[in-house]
């Protein structure tokens, strides 16, 4: 079915054709959608149509790619946009108690430059790392690295922290509460090790969130890094006139 030009664009009406599609369960959910290069036949549009319908079922969380494999349904395993507003650090917590953990690597690493001073830690000394994959429903979230200073690593002997916050395990085992989080949002190119955990090719954009967890006389004890697939998360926010209130 080709699809004809009018005032209604072109990747709007495939993004309904798709949506229907989706609906009324003709496609098969253990299969990959058609490829871009067969919709484009079907339907008699340019890649560039085809890529922006899909990217807005991506949004809404209806289809995901899949890096080598294919684009699929997530048939309700939504990757969820963990891009929300922050008050507190129980905030954080709770959040991270929604997601399991899969640890892919503990251990000791050399610090960069910008972890060293924020430990305040002398040349040569190494610190304590966990990476690996927080999931929801069997889909990869981030992509994350703890750091902490090396005083703490005893800290997460035989923990495997499959849910929850790993500044939980810190503040139970040592008894010290943090009290203010700073966090940095960037993006950046995802890099083999977020690549590898998101399925996703290294050169593909990500979200970076970096937090800093400090004690109460400021000492640094924790450095948070997670890589969020951009495809998976977006931020929104609405405007209005000065008195006038957004519909909701």
């Amino acid at each position: 079915m080709k699809l004809k030009k009018s005032h209604i664009p072109l990747y709007y009406q495939l993004e309904q054709i798709l949506r229907e599609s989706i609906r009324s369960r003709e496609f098969d959910p253990d299969a990959p959608l058609p490829t871009e290069q067969q919709l484009c036949k079907t339907y008699g549009v340019s890649r560039a149509v085809v890529r922006q319908a899909l990217e807005s079922l991506i949004q809404d969380g209806l289809i995901a790619r899949v890096q080598g494999k294919g684009t699929f349904l997530t048939n309700g395993r939504s990757t969820p946009r963990i891009l929300h507003y922050f008050h507190t650090i129980e905030d954080l917590v709770e959040l991270s108690e929604e997601v399991q953990n899969e640890i892919m690597f503990r251990g000791w690493v050399v610090p960069t430059g910008g972890t060293a001073s924020l430990f305040d830690l002398a040349s040569g000394q190494h610190i304590y790392s966990l990476r690996g994959t927080r999931r929801l429903n069997d889909l990869p979230v981030c992509y994350f690295i703890i750091e902490v200073p090396p005083e703490f690593a005893s800290l997460f002997d035989g923990e495997t922290v499959q849910t929850g916050a790993f500044l939980t395990v810190l503040e139970r085992k040592s008894g010290l509460v943090v009290v203010r989080v700073r966090q940095i949002v960037e993006a950046a190119r995802a890099g083999k090790e977020a690549a590898i955990a998101l399925n996703i090719d290294e050169d593909a954009p990500v979200l970076v969130f970096k937090r800093v967890y400090y004690l109460e006389n400021e000492r640094a004890v924790e450095v948070a890094t997670s890589y969020f697939h951009a495809d998976h998360n977006r931020y929104v926010m609405e405007f209005s006139r000065k008195g006038r209130s957004v519909r909701g």
